[in-house]
């Protein structure tokens, strides 16, 4: 009885410290070793654990979260709550056997944790598996959200094939398969995830959307977006992972220097004008303007927001999605919302004329506008601007400021090594990333999350002045050089420079100012 007591989940507090407290999980997991007399392991590892004795402790591993690691020649289990302390103890007195117990990180244990049940789970699903399955469908579901959310992914893609699913991850920006189902389950696996988001099981003809929340045994909450879409071989779903979490819009950490938190902050202070934030689909728009919205007082400020679909939740925010299928789109609301008494209307994309002079009537009209556009630069974004039929004069009196981005992968900080290579491009040394990952538990490829990289174009008066001008965009282009702003390419140079990422990284997402040449 005592032994079924403990065998329920852990009662985590330690993202509720952090989030409270803004605690580092490192100082929270180095607290309870040393009220414990435990000792700290800060990379902890599980390679050469032999296999039986793996499976002899699954039960703890997957009913406790608690990671069975290497401690030199000796077995030691790492923990990170107190739960998993007592319960470790209690089994050493209930079975009369010694355990060797460390403290370390929720990630560390997550990552450990995850691979193990990871196999465990998945290798009943493969299409060579004839053993008899432990895990229900509703294990497998849970179990890949739980590891796409671990393994820091923003969709998971459920695709099947002639003969088998396939099942991906999109980490930073690209997809990773994860594992190859069997056929046999494709079915199933859809309907339950039908089932959850409350959408009919039934029609298999046309594409369908749905929404749910996920809570992960690590207490990870998120929200996921579904879509499911008839093809070929079947349906193929794409799940999309949303942390509504506003923890995440860590301004300090959105920025490289100081002075240009400086310029964005006196942009988003002005009583009225327009922010544009452009890039391509994937380069982080969102999140940016998540993330200055985040900086307005909204107790003083009125801020409704125009979106598809919401994917943060802002406090005191109206936030409003659109639904395109009953005439409620971007330019509709946004007139709408203009009869609202806003201060700060944020529009999630300006697609067409009608939205851009919708949006640049509203900067003018004592209200801030914040937007996002499609486009690869800030002078292109003029040019964009321009071309919809916007008004130079119209353009000046509104504009405020336009930051063009891109996202490109970061190293891992744990595994990179920092060379010189003997190829020299653009600078006489270029730095890239010998990948020394073999007993990295962070990463897969030398790589572990995403930079932004910016460049910043801020309305001042000169600004203004060329923009009336009959041909803006060269004299853009020399003011970028006489001023020594630095483009996005030059952005990302520095971040490279800095051993942050890579010279290959950065050429996939930021075009070289010597392309087409």
């Amino acid at each position: 009885m005592i032994e079924e007591t403990y065998l329920s989940k852990p009662v985590n507090i330690t993202n509720k410290l952090i989030e409270r407290f803004n605690l580092h999980e490192e100082k929270i997991a180095k607290s309870l070793a040393s009220h414990y007399g435990l000792k700290f392991e800060e990379n902890p590892s599980y390679k050469t654990i032999e296999h039986n004795t793996l499976q002899k402790y699954r039960a703890i591993v997957e009913n406790q979260l608690i990671a069975p690691i290497d401690n030199k020649k000796n077995l030691s289990f790492a923990c990170y709550t107190i739960d998993q302390i007592k319960y470790l103890n209690m089994h050493q007195q209930i079975h009369q056997i010694s355990l060797n117990i460390t403290i370390s990180t929720q990630t560390s244990v997550a990552i450990i944790t995850n691979k193990l049940i990871s196999k465990w789970i998945y290798d009943q699903f493969i299409p060579s598996n004839k053993m008899p399955i432990d895990y229900s469908i509703k294990d497998l579901i849970d179990h890949i959200i739980t590891d796409a959310i671990i393994k820091k992914s923003s969709d998971i893609h459920i695709q099947p094939t002639y003969e088998n699913v396939m099942l991906r991850f999109r980490v930073d920006g690209e997809l990773r398969t994860i594992a190859i189902l069997s056929i046999q389950h494709h079915q199933l696996i859809i309907s339950r995830l039908k089932v959850i988001t409350n959408i009919d099981i039934s029609e298999r003809r046309k594409p369908q959307d749905g929404r749910f929340n996920f809570i992960s045994h690590f207490n990870h909450e998120r929200e996921c977006r579904i879509n499911i879409c008839p093809g070929h071989y079947g349906e193929k779903c794409v799940i999309r992972i949303l942390d509504s979490s506003t923890s995440t819009l860590s301004f300090n950490k959105l920025l490289q220097c100081k002075n240009d938190m400086k310029v964005i902050l006196r942009s988003i202070k002005k009583p009225q004008g327009l922010i544009l934030i452009t890039g391509p689909t994937g380069s982080g728009k969102t999140q940016t303007l998540y993330t200055l919205l985040n900086q307005i007082d909204s107790q003083k400020k009125n801020i409704i927001t125009i979106e598809n679909p919401i994917e943060i939740i802002l406090p005191n925010t109206h936030q409003i999605n659109i639904m395109n299928n009953i005439g409620l789109t971007f330019n509709e609301t946004l007139k709408a919302t203009l009869r609202q008494d806003p201060d700060v209307i944020m529009i999630g994309e300006i697609r067409d004329r009608e939205t851009a002079e919708t949006a640049i009537h509203a900067s003018q009209t004592g209200h801030l506008v914040l937007s996002t556009l499609h486009s690869n630069n800030t002078i292109e974004t003029i040019t964009r601007l321009l071309n919809m039929g916007i008004k130079p004069y119209n353009l000046t009196n509104s504009l405020l400021l336009i930051m063009a981005q891109r996202l490109i992968k970061k190293r891992c900080g744990l595994c990179k090594l920092m060379v010189t290579s003997k190829t020299e491009n653009l600078f006489s040394k270029k730095y890239s990333c010998h990948k020394n990952t073999h007993n990295c538990p962070y990463c897969i490829d030398g790589f572990t999350g995403r930079l932004l990289v910016y460049e910043i174009l801020e309305a001042i008066d000169t600004v203004k002045h060329i923009l009336n001008d009959s041909m803006p965009q060269n004299k853009l282009t020399l003011y970028f050089k006489e001023n020594e702003i630095p483009t996005l390419w030059e952005s990302g140079i520095s971040l490279v420079k800095k051993g942050l990422s890579t010279y290959d990284e950065l050429i996939k997402s930021v075009p070289s100012p010597d392309e087409g040449t």
